[in-house]
């Protein structure tokens, strides 16, 4: 009886549901990115994330901060030079160039973002929408497009 009742628990406490959730954005016809996050060892909602990043005839995997209690989403962006932008707020910032698929330098943009607050200063930047966490659901990770959801103000990176 004893082993019934700790078996569940060793077995959270040991990290034994470490399943993967992931939300994928199209970028463009041919490209698409995909942030994955797996549970890390805790009874809160910390993730190990990675992002994924797909052309017609490449990929690139970029493994992310790890969230321990500061993720509050990822804003999306898109600039007209083929570049995507993922804004991570607290996190930092991610450019990466489509053609050829490489992580590049955002010159600037990011010190740009949100564009919201940008006014004037606005870099050439579409936004696309945000990746966020919705816990207690069956789906811990969504992709929200912008055409549902408004770009967000995200924390300063640290």
């Amino acid at each position: 009886m004893r082993a019934a009742v700790f078996a569940p628990v060793l077995c959270l406490l040991a990290g034994c549901e470490r399943a993967e959730h992931s939300a994928t954005a199209p970028l463009t016809d041919t490209a698409s990115v995909t942030l994955s996050a797996r549970g890390m060892f805790s009874l809160q909602s910390d993730w190990e994330r990675r992002l994924t990043i797909r052309t017609s005839t490449e990929e690139l995997t970029v493994d992310l901060l790890s969230d321990t209690g500061w993720w509050r989403g990822s804003n999306l962006y898109l600039t007209d030079t083929g570049m995507m932008v993922l804004d991570e707020g607290q996190g930092g910032c991610l450019a990466v160039s489509l053609t050829p698929l490489h992580e590049t330098r955002a010159s600037g943009i990011c010190d740009l973002l949100p564009l919201s607050a940008s006014g004037e200063n606005a870099p050439p930047l579409t936004y696309l929408g945000r990746f966020d966490e919705t816990p207690g659901t069956p789906s811990p990770v969504l992709f929200l497009p912008a055409e549902t959801t408004p770009e967000r103000t995200l924390p300063d990176p640290i």
